[in-house]
C-alpha cells in the first residue's frame, strides 16, 4: 500500500506539474518577451507587438509556464532544437509548442505508467 500511496502522491504532482491556469499568462508573456529580445528584434510598433505577444499567448495556453519557459531557454541556446528550425530568429508559436510539448513528453510519459501501475495495485488490492 505503501507504494500506491507514492504513486497517487507522484501523479497529483504531475498533473499539477502538466496542468495551466490563468494566472501563468503573465509568466508566459515574460517567456516570450525574453525570447524575442534575446534574439534581437528590432522596434516594432507597440500596437503591433500586442497583437504578436498576444497570439503567441492564446497559441500557448494550454501549455504550462515552466514548460514555455524552458523552450524559450532551449531555443535562445541553440540546443535540442528540431531539424529546421533557425535559432537566430524568433520561432513561430507553433515551433515553440512543439518544442515545449517535447520537453513535457517525459512527465506525460512518467504519469501515463503510474496511472496504470495505479489501476493495476487497486485491480490486486481487490482482488487479494
Amino acid at each position: 500500500m505503501e507504494q500506491l500511496t507514492w504513486i497517487t502522491t507522484r501523479l497529483g504532482e504531475l498533473a499539477a506539474a502538466l496542468s495551466t491556469d490563468g494566472g501563468e499568462d503573465a509568466a508566459r508573456a515574460t517567456s516570450i518577451v525574453r525570447l524575442q529580445s534575446a534574439l534581437g528584434n528590432p522596434v516594432i510598433p507597440e500596437s503591433f507587438a500586442e497583437i504578436r505577444s498576444g497570439v503567441y499567448l492564446d497559441a500557448l495556453a494550454d501549455i504550462p509556464a515552466w514548460a514555455v519557459e524552458a523552450a524559450a531557454m532551449r531555443w535562445i541556446r541553440g540546443a535540442a532544437l528540431f531539424e529546421g528550425d533557425n535559432p537566430l530568429f524568433v520561432p513561430k508559436p507553433v515551433q515553440l509548442i512543439r518544442l515545449a510539448r517535447a520537453i513535457m513528453e517525459p512527465l506525460e510519459n512518467q504519469a501515463s505508467r503510474l496511472t496504470f501501475l495505479a489501476a493495476t495495485a487497486e485491480k490486486d488490492a481487490a482482488a487479494a
